[in-house]
């Protein structure tokens, strides 16, 4: 049996992030949950676990599991499955990949709460030999793209300033928090 160390619940997470006015900029600190503030963005850490003696992940599967169903049924259309994909050649899906995401299948989810986008990551660090788990909350901004064509100079700047921020996020984080 491998030491899963639990930081925080994932469901009473997303629920409270549920409740955040669409009309304010998160305030993640006030959320009274351990989290890396990146101010447009923030990363929970949910669990971690040492890999195993051969480098092999799979402690925090199980977990990993439970929230994506709970994410799918409450925010992904449930058994339509109308989850989002992030792209893993650009943008935070990239940034994710890189750092030691492992992919669901081959791909990263994210479904939106309101007006943010959650992703749930389940990595490798290999440098403190840990699995780790954590929900990373940003703009859906950064992450959605319309279906219809960006049309007016507002939409196209607002459009570049999300991928310029999107771009410039960290997405590492270790456990404990400093």
């Amino acid at each position: 049996m491998t030491d899963v160390e639990n930081i925080t619940d994932g469901i009473a997470l997303l629920r409270t992030l549920e409740t955040i006015p669409t009309w304010r900029n998160p305030r993640w600190g006030d959320l009274g949950l351990p989290v890396v503030d990146r101010g447009d963005h923030a990363i929970f850490p949910l669990a971690i676990a040492p890999l195993s003696d051969s480098g092999e992940a799979g402690a925090l599967l199980e977990t990993e599991t439970m929230l994506r169903r709970h994410c799918i049924h409450f925010y992904g259309g449930d058994s339509f499955h109308a989850e989002s994909v992030l792209s893993p050649d650009d943008g935070y899906g990239r940034k994710v990949l890189e750092a030691g995401a492992i992919p669901h299948g081959s791909a990263v989810l994210w479904w939106g709460i309101q007006n943010l986008a959650v992703v749930l990551v389940r990595a490798l660090d290999e440098r403190q030999r840990l699995e780790t788990l954590a929900l990373h909350v940003l703009p859906k901004d950064w992450v959605w793209e319309s279906a219809v064509p960006l049309s007016t100079k507002r939409a196209l700047s607002h459009a570049r300033s999300m991928a310029r921020d999107c771009s410039a996020a960290d997405v590492h984080w270790s456990w404990p928090l400093n």
